[in-house]
């Protein structure tokens, strides 16, 4: 039986919804959303038309965000008010949707991610947004939308060229409402071929699908799908549960950029019933979730050249020398170390050598020459003046120039040994006795 009712019938419903079609009354909008990063937590990205059909909307590989839809009036439909809802089927715009999420909501994984899937019609406008945590990895969309009326009704008039010419104005890209920047295009509907809905183990088809069309009432007393999750009802009176609560929002920056770090998880004060953002002190303190903290940036650091301390200058003055050591390290988590210095290779070596001079040294300068000797014959001593003076020629403190290398200021002085001799003056000119034998002196 087809989708007609007619036993034996091979009609099936196209993507436009039409049973028996030939997907001609409808065309194709595709693209994605590319954005890396957005701000953290809801972002718009598109609107989704009334009387979309076959909406397909999926993540490019699994990530730690989420998908959500929202109605046309901003009524929270799947994964709203910051709370995540679990996979399941979900009416929303006159549809159901069929959410699914991978077995493991980490990164590395090479699964595809979240989906939403639903045959339509929808008979609202809905609106997909995506709760952004960290790096989006990129999430594909597809839906069908019904070609205008008039425009059909006017390619009947056409002639073969205007026909022509307006198939080619059609293969332009369609324009839907978008949140960010998209890749978009349209595809023409293929001329015959009537594709074949998903099999049954698609998340997007229900297994009374096909045996019920959209324009045939479901008869009465048939189960809806029991494989259908819905998130358990928390709501509590208003004069019992306060409207503002904690939740868990993005990872704050990690503590380093190499070598093992660690991020903390921002937790942000809400309002349970517009999802916007509020003040900390709104929210029970209490109540606050205990800090989650994760691991990040785990890849080792670039090694590097560490030196150590100047040695003390080879002088006390005057120009002297200093040295230090050097070391290549790389760090680890929380502890560095040495490791073989070809690992440095490419760095440029610091200086482990440099010239110092604590102060300018002073000099000992000889001012005059020897005294005489101090005797004239024999040992006597002869003194000379010895001053300290300064680098610019100044006199200064003995004490400033080095005391060892002082020249010296007196030294013995030997003027030979003295000579021994009788010295006499004349014979005095009186002689003792006037006459007679008398005595002159000398």
């Amino acid at each position: 039986e087809g989708c007609d009712g007619v036993l034996g019938s091979s009609a099936a419903i196209d993507k436009c919804g039409v049973c028996g079609g030939r997907d001609t009354s409808c065309q194709k909008v595709a693209g994605s959303f590319q954005n890396v990063t957005v701000p953290l937590g809801y972002h718009k990205i598109l609107d989704i038309p009334a009387g979309a059909t076959f909406i397909n909307i999926t993540e490019r590989r699994a990530s730690p965000n989420y998908l959500a839809i929202r109605s046309g009036t901003g009524v929270s439909v799947v994964n709203g008010r910051w709370a995540v809802d679990p996979p399941g089927e979900y009416q929303a715009g006159g549809t159901t949707f069929t959410y699914t999420r991978p077995r493991a909501q980490s990164e590395g994984e090479d699964e595809r991610g979240e989906s939403l899937r639903a045959r339509g019609p929808t008979t609202t406008q809905l609106q997909l947004y995506i709760i952004f945590h960290k790096e989006n990895p990129g999430i594909d969309y597809e839906f069908y939308i019904p070609v205008e009326k008039k425009r059909k009704e006017a390619e009947e008039r056409e002639t073969p060229r205007e026909a022509q010419r307006e198939r080619q104005r059609q293969r332009e890209p369609a324009r839907a409402p978008l949140g960010g920047p998209l890749t978009v295009s349209v595809e023409e509907p293929p001329p015959v071929s009537i594709p074949s809905f998903p099999s049954s183990s698609s998340v997007f088809s229900p297994p009374s699908f096909d045996r019920w069309p959209p324009e045939r009432t479901r008869p009465r007393g048939l189960a809806p799908n029991r494989n259908a999750r819905i998130p358990p009802r928390t709501d509590l009176p208003p004069d019992t549960q306060s409207p503002f609560v904690w939740r868990r929002g993005g990872l704050a920056d990690c503590s380093v950029s190499c070598g093992k770090g660690s991020q903390q998880r921002i937790m942000v004060c809400v309002n349970r019933h517009t999802d916007e953002e509020v003040s900390e002190r709104s929210c029970d303190s209490a109540a606050r979730p205990a800090p989650e903290e994760e691991p990040c940036n785990t890849q080792p650091c670039p090694p590097f050249w560490e030196a150590s301390a100047w040695s003390e200058c080879s002088v006390s003055c005057g120009p002297g020398v200093q040295q230090r050591q050097l070391q290549c390290r790389q760090s680890f988590g929380s502890r560095s170390t040495m490791v073989h210095p070809q690992r440095c290779s490419h760095l440029t070596q610091p200086e482990s050598t440099q010239a110092c001079q604590l102060q300018l040294c002073s000099h000992w300068e000889v001012s005059s020459n020897w005294s005489t000797c101090s005797v004239d014959c024999g040992v006597g001593r002869r003194t000379r003046s010895v001053r300290c003076v300064s680098d610019q020629g100044s006199v200064v403190n003995e004490n400033e120039c080095n005391s060892r290398l002082r020249p010296q200021g007196s030294e013995e002085c030997n003027m030979g040994p003295c000579v021994t001799n009788w010295y006499f003056t004349e014979w005095s000119n009186t002689c003792s006795a006037q006459c007679g034998p008398g005595v002159q002196k000398r």
